[in-house]
């Protein structure tokens, strides 16, 4: 599961995030910010979002711009398809992040979102919070 900073989560040239359509290639040299403070995979629950994988390979299944733990109900049930996709977890407090160095880190769920999507920037050089 990959991510965009987008609140779309359409993944194309401008997306400031590690990830890409196609062929655009990042590499780790363009992490201005810092490979330990930058987010790269995110926990999700697939229920929980409608885009993403083989259905839409051009879209990022959840995104930084929708505060952690955030839950959906579907006006329409079954297929709720126009929705964003933040991410989230079963497990109460927050949800896990692998972070472009390889170490894994819950994220509070109580962090300000917009510092968890400056997180999702590869050379944005914003600060992250002391806490996460």
């Amino acid at each position: 599961h990959n991510y965009s900073t987008r609140k779309n989560g359409r993944l194309d040239a401008s997306s400031t995030g590690m990830f890409g359509r196609f062929n655009d290639v990042r590499k780790f040299k363009q992490v201005k910010d810092g490979l330990s403070q930058t987010l790269m995979i995110g926990e999700t629950l697939p229920a929980q979002c409608a885009y993403g994988g083989a259905f839409a390979p051009n879209f990022s299944l959840a995104s930084t711009s929708i505060p952690i733990n955030t839950f959906e109900t579907c006006p329409r049930p079954p297929g709720c398809h126009n929705r964003g996709c933040g991410f989230k977890s079963q497990h109460p407090g927050g949800s896990h992040f692998c972070m472009g160095d390889g170490s894994v880190r819950l994220v509070n769920e109580s962090v300000d979102y917009r510092a968890i999507n400056n997180m999702g920037t590869r050379d944005g050089g914003e600060v992250p919070p002391e806490r996460l």
